[in-house]
């Protein structure tokens, strides 16, 4: 059996504004959508470990203050 380096690793979502439509958020584009889908790619692969998830909802992108 081979064995598997182990990675921690980042999950990083982001929702623009062009996301938004009608003042409603699109559920197919959604932080918990992104999220959800990302977690489960993360947990689908040998040795990696969600160490944080990194969440831009709703910041411009003309700023590089962005990640709370």
């Amino acid at each position: 059996m081979k064995q598997h380096d182990k990675y921690d690793v980042g999950i990083y979502c982001r929702l623009s504004r062009e996301d938004v439509k009608n003042g409603k958020r699109d559920v197919s584009v959604s932080i918990e959508h992104q999220q959800a889908m990302l977690e489960d790619y993360v947990r689908e692969q040998e040795g990696w470990n969600v160490y944080k998830v990194y969440v831009d909802d709703d910041v411009t992108g003309t700023t590089l203050v962005r990640v709370r």
